[in-house]
């Protein structure tokens, strides 16, 4: 639990706030007058819990192995002051918080966001709650408290004082109530102090993932590999999070991960992948061969500096051809369609070099990941990857069977909104072939009530073929926002995605992030042959 205890204070987000996740249960103050007062998220009457919290029509789900699970031993710090005899008296006042998963019965990690409400900075600051709770030491002063565990649960808003006292204590109970049951949470792009440009801990960083509910972690230290789960134990967070090892492979022409790979610790970079004086094409056959089990991902492809591989190699979407011949291949399985907060490169070039490969046959697994090099400041799962999985406790998670679902596509990405769809039973990933020409695509749309969730789109052979824009619930909007089945209509064989969207951001749980959420393609088989044909060569 080292994490929890040494850097607690040690990080605080520059600038814009963050967005919001996660609803309510009890808070009160150790003296008097009380640590603070519950408000809704938009500073209304204290009392109250934040308005949309509530868990609407969806209410709880059923309870998962992974916030259950078996008895985990934790550090619970230093012995409090009240059993070690008499201590001096504090001299800065200090935020007892505790957080409870409600569903399991048990105390959980969660994520802190503070505010400073009275004069001076109101930059805020992020805080790791440690499953067995934190104590935060402030200045003097009033602040807005944000809890949050992830986008899969409710979220508590509360005023805490320690203008008037030395001691306050934030008791948070949060409520997990998109269900995702058969599908593990992972992020497939994460830094930690074993690359030159981060200076997270391993601990640390486990710490975040499992204080924003994720659940596997996978390493991809810039040509180093990593063993996080040192740091995960470490952290006290085995329960919550599993982690697996890659590489990012960062050469002068993009940017790309391995993942798992072994370690060597006699071996340069840890065994990393050696990727000097190698083209592309050479590159990647190396790989193949060195790793033949492992994900091979194209991280941020259009990155305007030299990480980006599509830019790099003049990859052109709409002929399919890349103007650097010699500097291309596409033997990869996975494309990081959203890096971060990336939405809009997504919408504006990255959504089609997706789209790109699937009408010419490539089955490439669209991935979601933070790539957060400092956890304060680049939440750690946004987006995220679900991936189907027969568990649901990471601890539990088949490293061979969670590869190949993603190598096959069985994954739907998340930025807050946990979106699915089926045709006549197959999920993404999956060959259906109808009885006719005009099937229908059921989409399901979940997301916790202070994600916004306002519009589904059906893309088909890359074109958008259907819409439903969701109208705004009166009152608190509940966990499943759409639910039924959008009739399609089919000449060919066709690809079919779909994809939410809400207004605002996840403020103030994940700064300026736009919620999302999309599933990888079907594939629908209207000539009945027993294979996909391509719309194009």
């Amino acid at each position: 639990m080292a994490a929890f205890a040494r850097l607690a204070v040690r990080w605080v987000i520059p600038g814009v706030l963050a967005v919001g996740a996660l609803a309510c249960q009890t808070h009160r103050g150790v003296d008097d007058p009380p640590g603070g007062a519950e408000e809704t998220d938009s500073g209304e009457t204290p009392g109250t819990a934040d308005a949309g919290d509530g868990g609407g029509s969806g209410g709880s789900i059923p309870e998962r192995p992974s916030d259950a699970g078996a008895p985990v031993a934790v550090d619970a710090g230093p012995t409090p002051a009240h059993d070690a005899g008499p201590q001096p008296a504090p001299t800065q006042p200090t935020l007892r918080v505790e957080v409870r998963d409600e569903t399991a019965g048990a105390l959980a990690p969660a994520k802190l966001v503070l505010v400073a409400l009275d004069a001076g900075s109101n930059v805020p600051r992020i805080e790791f709650i440690s499953p067995s709770g934190s104590d935060i030491a402030l200045p003097r002063g009033r602040y807005r408290a944000t809890v949050a565990r992830g986008f899969e649960y409710t979220r508590h808003t509360a005023t805490v004082d320690l203008e008037s006292t030395l001691t306050a204590r934030l008791d948070v109970s949060l409520r997990r109530v998109v269900d995702t049951t058969g599908y593990l949470s992972g992020d497939f792009h994460v830094h930690t102090n074993g690359s030159f440009d981060s200076t997270d801990p391993a601990d640390y960083k486990a710490a975040a993932a499992s204080a924003e509910g994720l659940e596997i972690l996978v390493s991809t230290e810039h040509d180093n590999i990593v063993d996080l789960r040192p740091g995960v134990a470490d952290a006290g967070v085995g329960a919550w999070v599993n982690a697996i090892m890659g590489d990012e492979v960062s050469t002068g022409y993009g940017h790309f991960n391995a993942f798992p790979l072994a370690l060597d610790r006699t071996a340069r970079q840890n065994g990393a992948i050696q990727w000097y004086q190698k083209t592309a094409p050479t590159l990647f056959a190396h790989a193949r061969r060195s790793y033949p089990q492992a994900i091979w991902q194209v991280n941020h492809p259009r990155m305007g500096m030299v990480g980006g591989y599509f830019n790099a190699a003049g990859y052109n979407a709409q002929t399919g051809v890349a103007s650097n011949s010699s500097g291309w291949s596409d033997d990869f399985d996975t494309l990081e369609v959203v890096n971060g907060n990336g939405w809009r490169e997504f919408e504006n070039q990255i959504r089609a070099d997706w789209f790109s490969f699937l009408n010419r046959g490539k089955r490439v697994t669209a991935t979601g990941n933070s790539d957060s090099h400092f956890a304060a400041r680049h939440a750690v799962g946004y987006p995220r990857n679900y991936v189907v999985s027969s568990t649901d406790d990471p601890r539990a998670a088949n490293e061979s069977e969670f590869i190949a679902n993603v190598r096959a596509g069985r994954v739907v990405v998340s930025g807050g909104i946990f979106v699915t769809a089926s045709m006549g039973g197959a999920t993404p990933g999956a060959l259906f072939t109808p009885s006719g020409t005009s099937p229908s695509i059921h989409v399901k749309a979940q997301a916790a009530p202070w994600v916004s969730v306002t519009k589904i789109e059906i893309y088909a052979n890359g074109q958008r073929v259907a819409e439903r824009t969701l109208a705004a619930p009166g009152g608190a909007p509940p966990v499943v926002r759409f639910d039924d089945d959008i009739p399609l209509a089919f000449t060919r064989d066709t690809w079919v995605v779909a994809i939410a969207t809400g207004t605002g951001t996840l403020d103030p749980v994940a700064a300026g992030a736009k919620p999302f959420g999309f599933t990888n393609a079907i594939y629908v088989d209207v000539n009945a042959n027993g294979r996909f044909d391509a719309p194009l060569p």
